[in-house]
């Protein structure tokens, strides 16, 4: 026999809170008695399914720990970056300049490039004497009839022409 509570007249129905509110509850975990536990039912916070579900999402919870590595990748990176040199000489040329004027210390190393050297230039010597070729003798051409249609071998010259080089400008 529920008693309804105070303020409600009795003729008329409780409401669904009431009605809630009225059910029988299970002593406070502090008031328990020792000596045999008594049974909680589904409110029992040593169930499982309430153990589970404690430390809200695992997507979240990974993701939060990846970001705070990659954030702290990223300030050593920084400070390497500013106080050793040899760090900073991996950076390009640019952001060298730009990190040596924020940090204000003493300029990376930086690989120097190797000097670019021109030959010396050549002595100029004097130009070759213009030798005239010496004319070879070649035979004037045979008529091409059908009884000659072959052709017959040509005479080697006897000692090859001398060939002038010209001389190179510069």
């Amino acid at each position: 026999a529920a008693t309804p509570a105070a303020g409600v007249p009795a003729s008329e129905p409780a409401s669904p809170r009431e009605k809630h509110l009225q059910k029988a509850k299970p002593p406070a975990l502090a008031a328990r008695k020792p000596g045999p536990v008594p049974d909680l039912g589904a409110t029992d916070p040593n169930l499982k399914k309430f153990q589970q579900h404690t430390g809200g999402g695992g997507g979240v919870k990974t993701m939060l720990i990846v970001l705070i590595f990659v954030l702290i990748a990223a300030v050593l990176l920084v400070v390497l970056t500013l106080f050793v040199p040899a760090v900073r000489a991996l950076l390009p040329i640019g952001l060298q300049q730009q990190v040596e004027t924020l940090v204000g210390g003493p300029p990376a190393q930086a690989p120097a490039p190797a000097p670019v050297t021109t030959p010396a230039p050549a002595p100029v010597a004097a130009p070759a004497p213009v030798v005239a070729p010496t004319p070879v003798a070649t035979p004037a051409p045979a008529p091409v009839t059908p009884e000659t249609a072959a052709p017959a071998p040509a005479p080697a010259p006897a000692t090859p022409a001398a060939t002038p080089e010209a001389p190179s400008v510069q």
